[in-house]
């Protein structure tokens, strides 16, 4: 990903560095918003959030997709509770949803979600359910779970489309320390 971003250009506002949510190697308060997308379930919270006090002068936010209430969405959790050991692991229940990680730490957040969907056609699909990690780590046996998708993907798609109905979680919050 870095190497595809580069090749956008940089420029004296813009450049990519290599870096971790707790150690950034960014200097002090160099950042008026730090911004966290689809990541802060892989940080260690109290490093992660000593390290936003530092390098931010103000607000962070954090932000991601999840799945909405559907009926789709109730079956392929199904799937994937039952296909892979590593989602079971990672998401035990809600007290490891993302939107509680900030609030367990004793952040004060501003909330907000956003309803969207996805629409994608079958080959989008199992592309979808194969980029995450707990998929590609996690499922024993590929070709039992790529017919499970191939039979959910049937029997929600319509003309060859399945809307995937989904939310944009946002939370906002003023740096640790400030």
């Amino acid at each position: 990903m870095l190497e595809r971003a580069r090749a956008g250009g940089e420029g004296p506002r813009l450049r990519y560095l290599r870096g971790a949510a707790e150690e950034t190697g960014l200097p002090d308060g160099c950042a008026d918003l730090v911004s966290m997308a689809n990541a802060l379930h892989w940080f260690d919270p109290p490093r992660a959030l000593a390290e936003i006090a530092r390098i931010s002068t103000g607000w962070a936010a954090a932000y991601w997709n999840g799945r909405a209430d559907s009926r789709f969405n109730d079956e392929y959790e199904t799937l994937l509770r039952l296909s892979s050991e590593d989602y079971r692991t990672r998401f035990p229940g809600p007290e490891r949803n993302p939107l509680h990680i900030l609030r367990d730490a004793g952040v004060e957040v501003v909330e907000a979600h956003f309803p969207d969907e996805h629409r994608v056609d079958r080959e989008a699909f199992i592309g979808l359910a194969h980029s995450a990690s707990y998929v590609a780590h996690g499922v024993a046996d590929l070709p039992a779970f790529d017919a499970a998708l191939d039979a959910i993907f049937a029997r929600h798609a319509a003309n060859g489309v399945l809307v995937i109905p989904m939310l944009c979680d946002v939370q906002a919050f003023r740096s640790p320390t400030r």
